[in-house]
């Protein structure tokens, strides 16, 4: 586990995979074009999110997002390493005061059984370069859902091990909520970002309206493309 940096960017590598690039001069300006598709989330709500849960901190990019855009709202990361809060802390929270008070050092399968009524849940968790084995147990979506009010969003940001792995995680969504989550992938990344609800979410149409609800956010849409 490493941290580099040049003249514009900083970035936290993890076994040779680039796990978040912060920009130095925006820190709050999300990097990685993964972070764009899960933030599309928001467009989901009907109101301003006033509570938010992370599983797996990584270089905290959407701490530092919701802390800029969102500063009254909570949000709170569960990461189970605790290099990775170390360094986070001492690199990647410039901009967040006491940076510590928003993370929590604990199992994402356990404590999110003891989380309710979130508005929106970040799923972004790796074992090594890949997803932990109980991103296939029905039982772990069962507790996201129960974590969330009934407006509440599920996020996750798989990097599945083939495409039979992104069906099989939709398979279980469909199950525990009774609707079909939005599907995006993210051009030229393995990466696909699972949005699921108590209710179904539609495609999102690409009007002015919604443009400038991504500008106003930093959401690039170059770096999205819907599936379902």
């Amino acid at each position: 586990m490493s941290v580099q940096q040049n003249a514009h960017y900083r970035w936290l590598e993890i076994s040779g995979t680039i796990q978040t690039v912060m920009d130095m001069s925006d820190p709050h300006i999300p990097v990685l074009p993964h972070l764009h598709g899960m933030l599309l989330s928001l467009y989901y709500l009907d109101t301003k999110p006033q509570k938010m849960f992370e599983l797996g901190l990584g270089g905290g990019a959407l701490q530092r997002f919701f802390h800029h855009h969102f500063p009254t709202a909570s949000f709170c990361s569960a990461e189970l390493d605790e290099r990775v809060i170390d360094y986070y802390v001492k690199f990647f929270a410039d901009t967040i005061e006491a940076p510590e008070s928003y993370i929590v050092h604990a199992n994402a399968q356990d404590i999110v059984q003891h989380e309710s009524d979130i508005d929106l849940l970040f799923v972004d968790l790796f074992s090594g370069s890949a997803p932990p084995d109980f991103i296939n147990d029905i039982s772990f979506y069962e507790n996201c859902f129960n974590a969330i009010n009934d407006s509440g969003i599920v996020v996750i940001n798989l990097l599945p091990l083939g495409e039979i792995q992104t069906l099989d995680v939709e398979s279980l969504l469909l199950k525990v909520s009774g609707y079909t989550p939005a599907i995006f992938s993210i051009p030229f990344y393995k990466n696909r970002i699972l949005i699921a609800a108590k209710r179904r979410l539609g495609r999102i149409p690409f009007t002015q309206k919604f443009q400038q609800f991504c500008e106003k956010l930093d959401i690039e849409l170059m770096n999205i493309l819907q599936l379902k």
